[in-house]
């Protein structure tokens, strides 16, 4: 006689095979693409944990085919003791199966990027509390203490979803990355023939804590039109100072400011590695006589992080009179967070022509989910550990002739 010798239990057994193989397919296929392409070990160890939880709920499956088309041994205690094993089988697989899908629901659900897939964790979850609670009340006939022992499991599986959500979400938030920038301007030289003053400038970048791609890293220089004013400014003259972008003074008229060169320091979707060093040195010329009193250099760095986000494809580009544009579609670093978080975009617009105020437009690094035009930037760039940096520099041009 089979071990599934009515209609019913023919049909239950072929329900929960089919369900774990499907289980153990779904959980193989996260886990296995996070196993070769995920960039920190924390990833790497939730594919690991994905693969283990995969296999169990394929032995799972194979336990509920063995009950489905086995016959029972002739002896009746080892008949018994071979239906218990596999109905402990199928029970460790189901509950495999609910804690990996409960993780996975609460990775998804931390981030708020619904979707269809939370309708696939769900019931896969769901089902398999299903089959737990129908097991337990089962093996209550036959094995001694099963429902102690059901709780004890449940328990466990508690303990590693908060270890998950722990090791996932909370401690990835605390990990930093950081370009320090340092600008600094040389010694101003007037030019051999008397028409020009060149102004050397220096910028050293240091990266700490993680890797990044940068995004922007430009620099400006504009040159201030300025006099000693013959009395001391009024209030609202500082206000007006404050307007335009000036540092309040009481003795120096600031008249306005004037554009002198814009540029790139280092290409976009450049990667750094923590503890990299780099320096670019520049130089700008201006006209003689100087109409200038001082000069400005401004630098502005945007990034993200090389162990959240990944740029695999170079970006598409575009430029017109005004604007240069790249465009990245971001890959997750994490296998896991491939299929629980909406395909994201990353945009860099930047223009080298002035703003009406004489001074340039900083890079302009947006966020935007795939096939939805709707600035995300404030939501999900901290998701991803972007960042922005300025820094400035002033030199005084009085002492040159």
């Amino acid at each position: 006689m089979r071990y599934a010798h009515t209609t019913w239990q023919r049909l239950r057994y072929a329900i929960v095979a089919s369900y774990l193989a499907l289980a153990a397919g779904e959980l193989i296929l996260i886990g296995g693409p996070g196993l070769v392409g995920a960039l920190t070990f924390s990833g790497q160890l939730t594919a690991v944990g994905l693969l283990v939880a995969g296999v169990v709920a394929f032995a799972g499956s194979i336990a509920a085919v063995f009950l489905l088309v086995a016959r029972q041994a002739p002896r009746r205690h080892r008949a018994e003791r071979r239906r218990r094993q596999a109905l402990l089988t199928i029970g460790l697989a189901a509950l495999t199966v609910l804690v990996a899908n409960l993780m996975i629901l609460i990775t998804q659900l931390a981030v708020g990027d619904l979707s269809a897939t939370v309708a696939i964790w769900s019931a896969f979850a769901l089902v398999s509390a299903v089959v737990l609670t129908v097991l337990v009340a089962e093996l209550d006939k036959t094995v001694p203490l099963p429902r102690k022992v059901a709780v004890g499991a449940l328990v466990t599986g508690v303990i590693a979803v908060t270890n998950f959500a722990y090791s996932q979400l909370y401690l990835p938030s605390k990990q930093e990355a950081a370009i320090t920038t340092t600008p600094a301007f040389g010694t101003p030289r007037l030019d051999a023939d008397g028409k020009g003053v060149s102004i050397p400038f220096s910028v050293e970048f240091v990266v700490g804590g993680q890797p990044v791609y940068v995004l922007a890293a430009t620099y400006a220089v504009t040159g201030r039109e300025a006099e000693l004013a013959r009395t001391p400014r009024s209030m609202s003259q500082l206000n007006t100072d404050v307007g335009k972008k000036f540092n309040p003074s009481v003795t120096t008229e600031a008249a306005r400011w004037q554009p002198v060169e814009a540029g790139v320091l280092i290409a976009p979707q450049s990667r750094l590695r923590p503890g990299d060093t780099m320096r670019t040195d520049r130089f700008v010329r201006i006209p003689a006589p100087m109409a200038y009193d001082s000069v400005d250099l401004d630098l502005h760095v945007e990034y993200v992080r090389a162990d959240r986000a990944r740029l695999d494809t170079w970006p598409s580009y575009s430029e017109n009179e005004d604007n240069v544009t790249y465009e990245w579609a971001l890959t997750e670093a994490s296998g896991l967070h491939r299929w629980t978080r909406r395909p994201v975009v990353i945009s860099t617009v930047w223009s080298y022509r002035p703003a009406g105020d004489g001074t340039f437009y900083q890079p302009d690094v947006r966020y935007r989910f795939q096939g939805d035009d709707r600035d995300r930037t404030t939501s999900i760039a901290d998701r991803y550990g972007g960042y922005k940096t300025s820094h400035n520099a002033s030199l005084p041009l009085t002492h040159v002739r």
